[in-house]
């Protein structure tokens, strides 16, 4: 799962030094994610977690920081992880294929 923010306008002065991202899992507290890369470098407004449960709820915040200290947390977002769903048993078939379009066929299942 891959999220984006965008930095605050208001830095209170001063250039931001990193950023911080929280996680917390269904209805459960904020921990501070320890290995996001916006954590050393303020350019990154990115955050990947890759090691999520299915059917399970995720809440994410982030905040700012500066040389004063850290700023307050976003709102939160929530997102359900999920599993990737499987091959279908009687996938399209790529007839051709041009700059601008792909023709595939389909075939019913018996």
């Amino acid at each position: 799962m891959v999220f984006k923010w965008v930095a605050p306008e208001n830095k209170g002065g001063l250039e931001l030094t990193s950023y911080n991202i929280y996680m917390a899992r269904a209805g459960g507290i904020f921990d501070k994610v320890n290995n996001a890369p916006a954590m050393v470098n303020p350019s990154i407004t990115v955050h990947r977690e890759d090691e999520l449960e299915a059917s399970v709820t995720y809440r994410f915040k982030v905040s700012a920081v500066n040389y004063v200290g850290e700023g307050p947390m976003s709102t939160e977002i929530f997102v359900i992880a999920a599993d990737m769903p499987e091959m279908p048993s009687n996938p399209p078939i790529i007839t051709l294929i041009t700059q601008s379009s792909i023709s595939l066929t389909l075939e019913a299942l018996p």
